[in-house]
């Protein structure tokens, strides 16, 4: 339905060990993982919404577990701009309320500023926001 109000939230880091950090300064490390949640309130039985992460230069959008190239491949809800700088991803989520999403810096990621913006029905709901250093 049309709602979806972000309400409770937490962003930060993770290494290798899957230690957990709040924080908005990523370790520019290869490998090294951020995160974010958010509980929300939605009505429905699934919500949709849009992630867009928004780098400071263009990376690969690669998931190496699978080997898919996001920028090169037309993956349905996986949208890579032209520029290589920024991915939109569509999720559908069970509505239990809670939402998890984590990204790893690649070889290809330089250091400087991240955002991270939640789209429901084409309206950023919350930004995130993360440097690289």
């Amino acid at each position: 339905e049309d709602i979806f109000e972000i309400y409770e939230w937490d962003r930060g880091t993770f290494d290798e060990n899957e230690n957990f950090t709040a924080t908005e300064k990523i370790p520019h490390k290869v490998g090294h993982g951020y995160y974010y949640t958010f509980r929300y309130f939605a009505k429905g039985k699934e919500v949709t919404y849009k992630e867009r992460v928004i780098l400071a230069s263009p990376t690969s959008w690669v998931n190496e577990e699978d080997g898919i190239d996001y920028a090169k491949n037309k993956t349905p809800g996986f949208e890579v701009s032209e520029d290589k700088t920024t991915i939109t991803v569509t999720r559908t989520i069970s509505n239990d309320g809670f939402a998890f999403s984590a990204w790893t810096l690649t070889k290809e990621d330089r250091k400087g500023p991240v955002t991270i913006e939640i789209i429901f029905n084409n309206k950023v709901v919350k930004k995130f926001n993360y440097v690289i250093e």
